[in-house]
């Protein structure tokens, strides 16, 4: 059986559940002849397994959703189904509860992983999942959903579902590795949860798909979300923290700033170096976080900047060619009560995060500003990516966002209708009081604030710095 709705009060440890649309919404003026538009406006997927699975008081996942590794790990089934009736894709698969924010007891509404084995049925989906573009098969897939700010579990005021996807479609069209996904409504045996998003992992088969080479060829390293400490999830942390010990002997001259990427000081390809650093991954890495005003990647927790945070690095480690960051899980971004000026580019970081086992890309950054080498080089990306209709001007900013606010402009209301209520169960939030000003807050009063743009006061922090 479904275990009863339970509202969690101030100390309590069980696990919030919550069921139904709410006639508030479904039954709204404006909204009640769009329902079935708005849950056929995107894909479904169906995850289906025994309830005792999700719901029991000692096994169940969902109900014990800090449970982490195998022993946390339930068989399912999985359907992707399309409304136009394109074929979608059929698995038996392993499933967990996914994130940090995402898995405490008080959130009603969790992520999951869906990962591929045999000895469930199917040990990959062999299936375009991300479109004609991208891989054919997976054996992990992540089923994402708002946390920090969502209308089931924090700050509902701000929520717009769409912050992270902005950061990485804008790696993406900077000409970078990034994880890509798809808005869909996720059915839990037969039940409407909401909206959720496919993510990507940036495992090893991310890398093979875009970067070439063997699986077995990639470190995959990233931080811990507790102690941010780096570490190894495919590979091991020797590459990783063979450049700090570089970087950490000095970066003052051109000779050491070329040795970084395996070459000389002339900048002829050097056979007898390793190439550690690929300057415009990490600049346009940075510049992301600069101009979205990131809190929460690569450092955090959000206010503190003390420790890595939803960070991940990869490289080939048979043939180097430059640690590659990837951005993820940028969900403290974009952000209204921080307002459009927020400065993220003249941060003082702490010593600690100098530390080997903390290297991320910000301390990296920090150390390389000092030569004029690496001074160059940024200035020269961030005059391609902030003029002249580059990435990161008021209207490529825009027309981006503008793409995923279409994909989910429908979907929201269904989203409205299943957790709009949950936080006020009084006055839902819909789609037109609460999602779309904030969505327009960012459109309006970040990309093209007036009288100064985000570019404009980004760039004019970056100027500030030195840095162009």
């Amino acid at each position: 059986l479904w275990p009863d709705p339970f509202r969690p009060s101030i100390g309590t440890t069980r696990q919030a559940i919550d069921y139904g649309m709410d006639a508030k919404v479904t039954q709204n003026d404006l909204y009640k002849n769009l329902m079935n538009d708005a849950l056929l406006a995107i894909p479904s997927i169906s995850l289906v397994t025994d309830l005792p699975n999700l719901f029991d008081t000692a096994t169940g996942i969902y109900v014990n959703p800090g449970g982490e590794g195998d022993e946390w790990e339930r068989p399912a089934c999985v359907e992707l189904i399309f409304p136009d009736g394109s074929e979608g894709f059929h698995a038996n698969a392993g499933i967990r509860i996914r994130g940090g924010v995402s898995a405490s007891r008080t959130n009603p509404k969790h992520s999951f992983r869906v990962i591929m084995r045999s000895k469930y049925g199917d040990s990959r989906i062999e299936y375009p999942l991300l479109g004609p573009d991208g891989p054919e098969t997976f054996d992990k897939i992540d089923f994402r959903t708002a946390q920090n700010f969502s209308w089931n579990f924090n700050n509902p005021q701000y929520a717009n579902w769409l912050d992270d996807p902005f950061s990485r479609d804008t790696m993406r069209d900077m000409g970078h590795p990034s994880t890509n996904g798809f808005f869909f409504h996720l059915y839990l045996n037969g039940l409407y949860w909401g909206l959720y998003q496919i993510e990507e992992r940036p495992d090893d088969m991310f890398c093979t798909f875009n970067l070439g080479a063997r699986e077995s060829d990639y470190d995959v390293v990233k931080s811990d979300e507790d102690t941010g400490i780096m570490y190894s999830v495919e590979g091991s942390t020797d590459l990783y923290f063979n450049f700090w010990t570089q970087v950490k002997a000095g970066v003052t001259t051109a000779a050491d700033y070329f040795k970084l990427q395996g070459k000389n000081s002339d900048g002829t390809v050097n056979p007898g170096y390793i190439r550690y650093l690929d300057p415009c991954n990490l600049i346009d890495y940075m510049l992301i976080v600069f101009f979205t005003g990131a809190r929460d990647m690569p450092l955090g927790p959000p206010n503190e900047n003390n420790k890595p945070r939803n960070l991940y690095a990869v490289v080939n480690h048979t043939n180097p060619d430059g640690f590659k960051y990837i951005p993820h899980d940028n969900e403290y971004s974009l952000l209204k009560q921080s307002g459009v000026s927020i400065n993220r580019v003249s941060v003082t970081l702490l010593s600690t995060l100098g530390n080997q086992t903390f290297f991320n890309p910000w301390w990296l950054h920090s150390t390389l500003k000092a030569n004029p080498e690496y001074a160059l080089h940024f200035a020269d990306r961030v005059h391609r990516h902030f003029f002249n209709g580059g990435v990161l001007t008021p209207a490529a900013c825009t027309a981006r966002y503008q793409a995923r606010i279409d994909e989910i402009s429908l979907g929201i209301i269904a989203e409205s209708a299943r957790w709009g209520d949950y936080l006020s169960p009084s006055t839902a939030r819909t789609k037109d009081k609460d999602w779309l000003p904030s969505v327009n807050w960012v459109l309006n009063s970040f990309f093209n604030a007036t009288p100064s743009t985000r570019t404009d006061i980004v760039l004019s922090q970056l100027k500030n710095a030195g840095l162009y």
